[in-house]
């Protein structure tokens, strides 16, 4: 059987999401990622008319659809975008035999005045799990 789409979103066609042929509710190996143009093909002679096809792309939500509907000619699917906001973040610590906290603070010495030829230089180090940010001012 072959199964075929083109999937677009708000922005045009969908590069690089995820099709799979599902079988009483489970994944199975059959499976494509969708071209340049949003286009995928499946052409598989295990796949029956009672599977499903679950379509994935990160920031749309997840389409799941029956290969009835995908048979014949190739359709185009529209996908959703799927946006929450996030309210806060946490930033943890998960240094093993470490028992100190990582303070982080940064107080801007105000009593010097500040010039556009200053330079704030930033440098992300990453030990253990940890990221600790120096920051650096340059005159």
């Amino acid at each position: 059987m072959k199964i075929s789409g083109i999937l677009q979103d708000n922005y045009g066609v969908v590069d690089g999401a995820t099709i799979i042929v599902l079988r009483n509710g489970k994944r199975t190996n059959v499976a494509v990622i969708s071209d340049q143009n949003g286009k995928f093909n499946i052409e598989n002679d295990q796949i029956k008319d009672s599977d499903l096809v679950e379509i994935r792309y990160l920031g749309n939500k997840t389409i799941i659809k029956p290969v009835t509907e995908l048979k014949g000619e190739t359709k185009i699917i529209p996908m959703e975008e799927d946006i929450e906001e996030l309210d806060e973040v946490i930033i943890t610590n998960n240094i093993e035999n470490n028992s100190k906290p990582i303070e982080l603070d940064y107080t801007p010495n105000i009593k010097q005045p500040i010039s556009p030829v200053l330079i704030f230089s930033v440098l992300a180090l990453v030990t253990f799990g940890t990221i600790i940010f120096v920051i650096k001012q340059s005159k």
